[in-house]
């Protein structure tokens, strides 16, 4: 997600935080500071309030990256990648390397975080009845209290059985054996434009009735949940299409190779001059695959030195590159990439390990743009060259 400042990693996976994320930790405390506080512990400064509704704003904070970390932990532990965690605007989230593979582990994914937030607040009410019977000030108890209800608040709203809530993986989850992937995603995403249209809604009469804050606020929710849902069957469409094409359908033909033993120099104006492309499959002196490079790759190589080094040394070796078959699909293609950063060339092997092919990023453009254009048409014909 772009604008996000990285804070940390868990488990070797990165932690970040958007800038809209602090728009709303500005926001609660705001809301707690003026709106909760004074009326459940009154007399107070106001420094006191705004001190007290800061810390509020970060604990709530934090307890939507505990959110998170149960989706991520419970994901790695069912064996599927976790590519990042992200808090912005509208809470969290944790960025998986594929869809899950069956519904077993979609359904304990998602309900995984809803449970964290229902024991987050069942700590904090815990916590809260302690601070009675030790005689904490009012003020640092309406803060547990409020902390408490929100995050049992979250984890109910975030079961609502709508796509793209954790409600909606779970329903998706519960539908998939009984009515397939795709309809199962058709019916969460439908439920997810409907909720979304009652917020949307509602927010609008609060707003008219003169509840500016609040009516914006659930306007916005509402207008989150129609566009995410909308996006969800988008990207599931896709993906099935992703499914239909095979690579060998994708890539740019293995017609011209990088020699490992040239030198950059030798290798940009012999063969990259005169190629009307910008991935390269790399071969060593048999003829056989030892890795792929691109125009990228060398661009972001330091200039000291790049011109008289060879390619073998700079470009990305076999054993560390994205390596598929031609019949695999452009889904595995996708999958594959996304272990990689996203944005590796791919080198296609035959199964006698001949290099027939290679895939960048322009070719991965092209058949997207074809599978979109199909769609809109209605034609479900393969993606060809």
């Amino acid at each position: 997600m772009k604008g996000t400042v990285r804070c940390g990693r868990w488990a070797g996976i990165p932690i970040g935080m958007h800038w809209s994320a602090l728009v709303i930790v500005a926001l609660i405390a705001c809301l707690v500071a003026v709106g909760v506080l004074p009326g459940l512990a009154p007399g107070l400064s106001a420094a006191v309030y705004w001190t007290a509704g800061a810390a509020a704003a970060v604990l709530l904070m934090a307890s939507l990256l505990v959110h998170e970390l149960a989706h991520a932990a419970t994901a790695l532990r069912l064996g599927m990648r976790v590519r990042a965690m992200t808090l912005w605007l509208m809470g969290g989230q944790t960025e998986l390397d594929s869809e899950a593979p069956d519904p077993r582990t979609e359904l304990r994914i998602a309900i995984a975080g809803p449970v964290a937030s229902a024991a987050v607040g069942g700590f904090f009410a815990g916590v809260t009845v302690l601070a009675g019977y030790a005689g904490w000030p009012n003020v640092i108890r309406a803060g547990l209290a409020w902390l408490a209800l929100v995050n049992l608040v979250l984890a109910v709203f975030n079961l609502l059985p709508a796509a793209p809530m954790d409600g909606g993986r779970v329903l998706h989850a519960l539908l998939w054996p009984h009515r397939g992937d795709a309809r199962a995603t058709a019916i969460t995403a439908l439920a997810g434009r409907m909720t979304g249209a009652v917020f949307l809604g509602f927010g609008l009469v609060l707003v008219v009735g003169g509840d500016l804050f609040d009516g914006m606020w659930l306007g916005l929710i509402g207008w989150f949940l129609m566009a995410s849902a909308a996006g969800t069957e988008a990207d599931a469409v896709r993906r099935a299409r992703f499914t239909t094409v095979a690579v060998r359908d994708v890539m740019a033909p293995a017609d011209v190779i990088a020699p490992s033993w040239f030198t950059v120099d030798a290798f940009l104006d012999q063969v990259a001059a005169s190629a009307h492309r910008r991935v390269f499959p790399v071969v060593d002196f048999t003829g056989r695959p030892f890795g792929v490079l691109s125009l990228g790759m060398l661009t972001r190589k330091p200039a000291a030195g790049l011109r008289t080094a060879r390619v073998a040394d700079v470009c990305q070796p076999l054993d560390g590159a994205v390596v598929l078959a031609p019949g695999d699909t452009l889904a595995d293609l996708v999958t594959a990439r996304r272990r990689r950063g996203g944005t590796a060339p791919a080198l296609i092997v035959d199964d006698d390990g001949t290099v027939v092919g290679t895939v960048g990023d322009d070719d991965i453009a092209r058949a997207v743009e074809l599978i979109l254009l199909r769609c809109d048409s209605g034609t479900a014909e393969a993606v060809r060259p």
